[in-house]
């Protein structure tokens, strides 16, 4: 018994072609995708971050006014507080005139500030004799 081959015709492998084709353009949005997502979930982590840091030294400013009206002869900061997942450090210097300071704030998200994620609070502000706030002048986060 004799088997005989059948003959390919001109068109037959264009399919298997196309095929290949679309796969291999579905793949490579596939993955462009997937690349896109990976960067966008990279930079809301480092916003988030950010964010968390921000609110640390905004906490260090909160905690320095609180310190202030307390004691606002001898109040003039603390180094590496520990607050959640992260510290801060607020630094107080007296104003010109009375009742008036600067305070500092530094937030570190993270364990140190090599590798944590940081940012800075400014505020000027005038506490009246009675402790109550006269003034309170943010100046800027970064």
């Amino acid at each position: 018994m004799r088997h005989s081959i059948p003959k390919l015709g001109k068109n037959e492998g264009t399919a298997l072609l196309l095929a290949v084709g679309y796969v291999g353009a579905v793949s490579m949005l596939a993955a462009a995708l997937l690349a896109a997502l990976g960067h966008t979930i990279t930079v809301a982590g480092k916003e988030e971050a950010r964010q968390i840091a921000v609110a640390i030294a905004e906490a260090g400013i909160d905690k320095a006014v609180a310190e202030l009206r307390a004691a606002p002869n001898t109040y003039r900061g603390e180094k590496q507080t520990q607050l959640g997942d992260g510290w801060f450090s607020a630094t107080v210097t007296p104003g010109e005139r009375p009742g008036s300071f600067r305070i500092v704030s530094t937030g570190v998200r993270g364990e140190d500030a090599v590798t944590g994620t940081r940012a800075t609070v400014e505020v000027d502000l005038v506490l009246r004799a009675d402790g109550a706030l006269e003034a309170l002048d943010w100046l800027e986060a970064r």
